[in-house]
């Protein structure tokens, strides 16, 4: 009874662990915020040091057959992105993708 009870408790405290976020907030060298980890588009557009994301993606105008296209496939494709938020690349493809 004693190994059930702590066999639940041990899972519970897991399932609730790998709730949180796993993003760690550092700084690159020359002071700038870092973001690292599962981050979402939400997390880098609410950020106010990210700033460089929203200003670049507002020229961007998709072509109307690619947009077609994966609308079609809306549910069966997905996508992971692997970017740094200090590159310079990044922030001005990523928002070009979203």
């Amino acid at each position: 009874m004693i190994r059930s009870i702590l066999f639940c408790w041990v899972l519970l405290c897991s399932l609730s662990a790998a709730a949180q976020p796993c993003v760690d907030v550092s700084k690159t060298p020359e002071g700038r915020k870092m973001l690292v980890g599962l981050i979402t588009r939400s997390m880098i557009i609410r950020d106010t040091a990210f700033h460089e994301f929203e200003e670049n993606g507002k020229w961007f105008v998709p072509q109307p057959a690619d947009v077609d296209a994966l609308k079609v496939k809306v549910d069966s494709v997905h996508f992971i992105v692997i970017f740094g938020t200090w590159c310079h690349d990044s922030q001005n493809l990523l928002p070009q993708f979203f």
